[in-house]
This record gives C-alpha cells, structure tokens and sequence, in this order.
C-alpha cells in the first residue's frame, strides 16, 4: 500500500500549461497522463517525485480542445496514486 500524496495543480481551469505541486514522503518513478473527456490520453510524461517538494510542468496544452480533463499519477507498475479533474478554457 502507497501513502497518498499532497498534490495541486495550478491553473484550474487552464489555457496552455499547468504547473504540477507534488508534496511526496518518499522517492518514486511516476507517470502523469492528461486524458480527455473521452478517457483517450492526450499527454503522458515519466518522472521521478522526490522526498519534499516537487514541480512538475506540463506546457504546449493549448492544442487541445476545451474541455473536461483528468490528470493522473500513476506508479510504473500502473498502480494509480491520483486522479484530478481539470477544466480547460
């Protein structure tokens, strides 16, 4: 069992970029996928979330449609750790 994480994303709603805020208590590989209203990824980085604070960006974002999205982190294994709703303008 995985610790939930602290995480806010900035902006909600968002036009062409956000700004990921992970709060982790452990060291950890992960994936965020940004999914749209139809559950169809749109964007998938890896990365690695460090004990402390860690900011993450996604940018370019402002080829995609407005609209319902969902940010998930998943670990490698698929294991999802969180999952927040966006609205993008």
């Amino acid at each position: 069992m995985y610790m939930k994480l602290k995480v806010t994303v900035n902006p909600n709603p968002f036009t062409s970029e956000l700004a990921v805020l992970i709060d982790g208590h452990f060291t950890l590989n992960a994936v965020l996928r940004l999914l749209n209203s139809a559950g169809n990824v749109v964007r998938i980085t890896s990365c690695t979330v460090n004990e402390g604070n860690n900011r993450l960006s996604m940018d370019n974002l402002g080829k995609y449609a407005s609209g319902q999205y969902t940010l998930e982190i998943k670990l490698l294994n698929g294991d999802l750790l969180e999952s927040i709703a966006l609205q993008k303008i």
